[in-house]
């Protein structure tokens, strides 16, 4: 869901600063922590996402693993008595 918008962001900063990169080369030293950033961000933010995903099918699993209510017959409610 959000990383779909999150990741040509990402794409256009990595590229942005290969480029600025290539015109200043002290740029490297401050484009390599940026990206180790953006680059831990991305895996904690997919992770969180595949959490909330196996949670949400779980959820899912109990809810549709409920019980459903059942009417009793006569005879079944003479059998339970």
């Amino acid at each position: 869901m959000g990383t779909s918008f999150a990741i040509p962001i990402v794409l256009v900063v990595i590229i942005g600063l290969a480029i600025g990169t290539l015109i200043n080369f002290a740029f490297a030293f401050l484009a390599i922590p940026i990206v180790a950033i953006l680059g831990a961000g991305l895996l904690v933010t997919s992770d969180a996402m595949n959490r909330r995903r196996r949670v949400h099918k779980l959820q899912q699993f109990r809810k549709s693993s409920r019980a459903q209510k059942v009417g009793f017959t006569d005879r079944d409610k003479h059998t339970v008595v």
